[in-house]
């Protein structure tokens, strides 16, 4: 239930009280719980990424908004291969 607020605006809020897996589908947490422990964890930690961009994206400040670019090379660094987003520069 969003109350008086959007969906953007109710997401903003649910991050901001540390309850980022009240916004993400639980079905989508249902077809993850197929794998091993560690696997779950991956899966959820991944989906928490994915989210922070998406709200990167919707920044009330559009200075602060990512460009596509941006959110290209970010979205990147989450794909399977990309060593869990970490840099590999040493």
């Amino acid at each position: 239930d969003f109350g008086d607020t959007n969906l953007v605006g109710w997401a903003k809020i649910k991050v901001r009280e540390g309850k980022q897996m009240e916004v993400i589908d639980a079905d989508l947490l249902l077809e993850s719980q197929g794998g091993t422990n560690e696997a779950e964890v991956k899966e959820v930690k991944e989906m928490i990424r994915y989210l922070e961009v998406t709200l990167r994206c919707v920044d009330d400040m559009p200075s602060k908004r990512p460009s596509m670019l941006q959110v290209v090379a970010m979205l990147r660094e989450l794909m399977p291969g990309s060593n869990d987003g970490s840099s590999n520069s040493a």
